[in-house]
């Protein structure tokens, strides 16, 4: 008898490419097909929670979230020229807006404070600032500036595409005139515009001599030809603002921009990072990676910034130590290169109570990354409904984050919340089974004699009791109740394929989390 176990999912799903890297720890820690599973932190796979209708759509919406205070948050609604904000569920304040549905996915966005940044290259940038109890307030971002720039950000093609909030100052980037520059802002002070004033203007008088004729008696009081003549100085203090252009060869344009200790620039080729104590009189940035980033907001992930590479199909992580003084920018599809193979319209990322990325991608399934360097965990599964997801927000409440996503199901959109309480999708309203589907990596079957193995025995250890379907792949799956002990135990004998695959199917609303996989063969 042989012995061969799962007992940690930490990779998940895995790439087909690895099939043969049976030595690599990732082929004993993953599987072929995790689909409406989370995968957990200690390892196993739990069914993913279903999900409870919040409203219904008219159109096309993307969501974003708004986070005033632990105990006010709000879920901001883009569709078709419309703004909507709601709050536990209720509809508190429609707006009138400029953006066409087309361009919804292409509005970046940062809160500092009470005021959300909304910034597209169509359009003139925007801000949303909360001035009372669920009352908002929503127009231009208003600015001043030098005597060179009035009229800052207010003229077609001199619309930013990034924005971002860091060190007290407000960030933007990328115009279509100019998609490689940026400016800062001068600090912030609540209650004033914000400035973009790159130099300060001082006044000043001195006494010149004036154009002849002179008047009467100059010849004895001198005085009489100097007249006062005011003066102006432009000079640059540390507390300007500034202008800076990311000099890449090809002039690629500025993608996103992500805050953490110091700002991370993504482009079209590349990465660069500019210090937090950059400054008017002092400043600096860096190339740290020519990967090239797709035009999708990065997010700072536990410790690191996460973002898409430039073909929409990558997830790549950059981290910095400043006690090894080195940097590094890992692809963190590298596993599971397939999962974001549709390309990625939009993604979000959830804190707790487990570090988790949410990617929608353009065949309307979700992409799920549980990611914790510490524990080694990288998992990717796949969350698929019937029908398509359209957009996903992560939203901070009083107990926690909740994720919400918008779907089109049977030409009815609807705005929705996974919930750990329900089993169903519409749990309360239409109640739609989904189910949660796991295939083992292929298990060989030959000796290394080349002789077929002629027994299999395969137990299931479930945190949970209840019944599920298994059985080998490509043959019939058997429904059975799982023992006093939460195993399950499958036999099959004389197999007829040198490599066995086990598949597990969640059964309508029974639990079903899987902790490990034992498999005993007879040779």
């Amino acid at each position: 008898m042989a012995k061969v176990s799962a007992n940690n999912f930490s990779y998940g799903e895995m790439s087909k490419k690895l099939y043969g890297r049976v030595d690599l720890d990732i082929y004993s820690k993953s599987a072929a097909t995790v689909e409406n599973f989370f995968p957990m932190l200690q390892g196993g796979l739990q069914r993913r929670p279903g999900t409870k209708e919040t409203t219904s759509l008219s159109d096309k919406t993307r969501i974003i979230p708004y986070v005033y205070s632990v105990n006010s948050s709000y879920l901001i609604l883009l569709s078709q020229k419309k703004l909507q904000i709601y709050k536990d569920g209720n509809l508190i304040s429609e707006i009138a807006t400029d953006y066409d549905e087309s361009d919804l996915f292409e509005i970046q966005y940062t809160q500092n404070w009470d005021t959300l940044f909304l910034a597209h290259r169509s359009y003139r940038p925007m801000t949303l600032t909360h001035v009372g109890i669920d009352s908002f307030a929503f127009g231009y971002l208003e600015v001043t500036a030098d005597r060179d720039h009035t009229g800052l950000f207010e003229s077609v093609n001199d619309y930013p595409g990034c924005v971002s909030f860091h060190a007290n100052k407000l960030w933007l980037a990328s115009t279509n005139l100019e998609p490689y520059a940026l400016w800062i802002s001068e600090p912030m002070v609540v209650g004033e515009r914000i400035s973009f004033e790159m130099f300060d203007v001082i006044s000043d008088t001195t006494k010149e001599i004036m154009d002849a004729p002179w008047p009467d008696g100059w010849e004895d009081d001198n005085t009489l030809i100097y007249e006062e003549v005011e003066i102006e100085t432009e000079t640059i203090t540390e507390g300007n603002a500034l202008k800076l252009t990311v000099g890449t060869a090809s002039n690629d344009r500025i993608e996103w921009m992500c805050p953490s200790s110091y700002m991370v620039i993504g482009t079209a080729s590349s990465e660069w990072v500019i210090p937090s104590t950059i400054t008017a009189q002092s400043y600096s940035i860096s190339k740290i990676s020519g990967y090239g980033s797709a035009a999708i907001k990065a997010i700072l992930g536990n410790e690191e910034i996460l973002y898409i590479q430039s073909d929409g199909k990558r997830l790549r992580s950059y981290s910095y130590s400043s006690y090894y003084s080195t940097s590094n920018s890992l692809d963190l599809t590298y596993s599971c290169d397939h999962i974001l193979e549709p390309g990625v319209l939009e993604w979000d990322w959830r804190r707790v109570p487990e570090p988790m990325g949410f990617f929608v991608l353009s065949d309307g399934t979700m992409a799920v990354l549980s990611y914790n360097k510490t524990y080694e965990q990288q998992a990717w599964s796949l969350i698929t409904i019937d029908g398509a997801i359209e957009s996903v927000c992560v939203l901070d409440g009083p107990t926690g984050q909740e994720v919400y996503i918008t779907t089109l199901r049977n030409g009815i959109r609807r705005l929705e919340q996974f919930d750990s309480s329900v089993k169903y999708d519409l749990a309360d309203t239409e109640k739609v089974n989904f189910t949660s589907k796991l295939i083992t990596n292929p298990y060989e079957s030959r000796t290394s004699l080349g002789e077929i193995k002629s027994g299999w025995k395969v137990m299931v250890k479930l945190l949970n009791e209840g019944s599920f379907k298994a059985g080998f792949l490509e043959s019939s799956l058997e429904t059975s109740l799982t023992d006093e002990l939460g195993n399950y135990v499958l036999e099959l004998y004389n197999p007829l394929t040198s490599n066995l695959q086990l598949q597990i199917e969640s059964i309508e609303d029974e639990d079903l989390t899987i902790l490990a996989i034992l498999t005993d063969l007879e040779v």
